[in-house]
């Protein structure tokens, strides 16, 4: 796997709506991935069921190999159109790539995407086709590490008009936004969140088209590989650290008595710091040859909720994970840089928690959710119990 695609969006709600009219759809196979934004004409149920209508189909018949063009040409044939405007009842924008960063990307009447690479703008080449009488722009992607593609419905040009802004945000300033803002470190969702910010700021906080901005990038594939309590057999400690520390990617090291089992192996002091980044999260410490070492359960608990925050959807909220306590440390490796996330889990009962409310199952239904959550973000997850 030459790239590993890393991708993440976020939705407003036009004001006063339960339902969103955008919607993103993601197909994630071993050697590809397809997304779908799809934007339903107008707002609330009806919108919502048409964009929902068009991005599934759209994702399930372009994952499944079919010929990109007749697929535009049945949705495009089955979409109504309105009487009033002319326009079809749903626009969509299709992405569909392989791990080695080759694809195509299919724009039917959403706002033209944007291309970065090298952290500038990338003229992305736009061939027009017409298919049943409609235009749509094909381009070819050839990525590189890196690139980053930001794609978003016409809530987003449209951000303050009438409010903060005369004819709204235009696709070169919200290019211009992101690069003033870019940098290789950030995620894919990290960006999506960025324009959504920026644009419920324009709207001030009252959306007045449903907005959604998505992105994705090409990222050179990384495992992170994380050790959370010993084995329930002492004998094991030894073997479970080897394996663990023969694996490829970074190392973590979640727990104070993994922690010495790691140390005596490696022959090396633990360092504790003393300096708490949060209230909420017990200190790091420093283990020569480990990329991290952390408590255990609790911080793995706030990792758990961090994740589920920064994965939510309809947050515009910031998603840097600069913070530098244990537990954000974590969450920025697996979900900003890992491709891959590898738990080694010890399931024996840890001592010092017989007083406290917190036993093995605690600890795996922790790490069971960690990778269901992680898997939704298409991490590939693998879980060891010793």
């Amino acid at each position: 796997m030459k790239f590993f695609i890393d991708d993440g969006y976020v939705s407003l709600n036009h004001v006063g709506e339960e339902l969103c009219g955008d919607k993103v759809e993601i197909v994630r196979k071993e050697d590809a991935t397809t997304i779908v934004l799809a934007d339903g004409l107008g707002s609330g149920v009806k919108a919502n069921i048409l964009a929902t209508l068009t991005s599934k189909l759209l994702s399930i018949m372009i994952a499944s190999d079919a010929d990109i063009e007749e697929c535009i040409a049945s949705v495009i044939s089955t979409l109504p159109v309105c009487k009033v405007r002319k326009v079809a009842y749903s626009t969509f924008t299709v992405i569909h790539v392989d791990n080695n960063g080759k694809g195509y990307i299919f724009e039917f009447d959403n706002p033209p995407l944007i291309y970065i690479r090298d952290g500038k703008l990338f003229n992305l080449q736009r061939e027009k086709k017409v298919i049943i009488d409609k235009t749509v722009y094909c381009s070819i992607v050839d990525a590189k590490v890196d690139d980053c593609i930001v794609f978003c419905s016409d809530g987003a040009p449209h951000a303050g008009i009438g409010k903060t802004m005369n004819l709204g945000w235009s696709i070169n300033d919200i290019a211009s936004y992101i690069l003033s803002n870019y940098s290789n470190e950030m995620s894919a969702r990290q960006i999506a969140a960025l324009v959504g910010e920026a644009c419920n700021s324009l709207y001030m906080g009252e959306p007045g088209d449903d907005t959604t901005i998505a992105a994705l990038k090409f990222m050179t594939p990384l495992a992170v590989n994380i050790l959370v309590g010993p084995p329930i057999e002492e004998k094991d400690d030894d073997e479970v650290v080897k394996h663990f520390l023969a694996q490829d990617g970074l190392k973590v090291v979640c727990g104070g008595t993994t922690s010495k089992i790691v140390a005596r192996y490696l022959k090396e002091d633990i360092k504790p710091s003393l300096t708490y980044y949060s209230k909420d999260v017990p200190p790091i410490a420093i283990i020569k040859g480990i990329d991290l070492v952390t408590e255990g359960v609790i911080t793995l608990g706030k990792v758990l909720e961090v994740t589920e925050k920064y994965l939510d959807t309809k947050s515009v909220e910031d998603k840097s994970l600069d913070e530098k306590d244990g537990a954000t440390l974590i969450a920025n490796l697996i979900l900003k840089r890992a491709s891959n996330v590898n738990l080694f889990v010890g399931t024996t009962l840890n001592p010092a928690h017989k007083d406290l409310p917190i036993d093995v199952s605690m600890k795996m239904k922790i790490v069971e959710s960690l990778k269901k959550s992680l898997e939704s973000a298409g991490k590939i997850v693998r879980i060891e119990y010793h």
